[in-house]
């Protein structure tokens, strides 16, 4: 039989207080935008330059560029054992947890979930969920 987790949902106030203690400029952010949920291929959204400790040679930190140079430099030797190579094996599951995405001026940022849309990306899944926030 599996071991279950007992997950607490945590009130809006409770969740503030963590973030605002941690990044209090990511909760301004946060509250700044009205949120949605979505399906959105997000290989054409951007991720954090050198996100999950990447040093790779590129100008346009988007998915799909980083998914490709990623994988080229994995086939050199490199980055082995890095999380995204871990959450290849579970990519299927990593759908069912939104990435937090803003949207400006048309363009897509992934706040939250660039290692798992990479790894996802990899893994040829190009949709996924989102909690998309824009400008209200």
């Amino acid at each position: 039989m599996e071991k279950c987790i007992e997950v607490k949902r945590l009130s809006d106030d409770k969740l503030n207080d963590i973030i605002q203690n941690v990044e209090p400029q990511r909760l301004e952010k946060y509250n700044k935008y009205c949120w949605s949920i979505d399906i959105r291929d997000v290989s054409k959204f951007w991720v954090w330059k050198e996100m999950g400790g990447l040093k790779l040679e590129l100008e346009n930190w988007v998915v799909r560029f980083v998914a490709k140079e990623f994988e080229e430099k994995c086939q050199k030797g490199e980055y082995q054992g890095h999380k995204i190579l871990k959450m290849k094996n579970i990519a299927k599951e990593l759908v069912k947890l939104p990435l937090i995405v803003y949207e400006c001026g048309g363009e897509h940022f992934i706040d939250d979930g660039c290692n798992r849309a990479v790894a996802m990306h990899i893994c040829s899944i190009y949709e996924t969920n989102i909690y998309l926030g824009k400008m209200s």
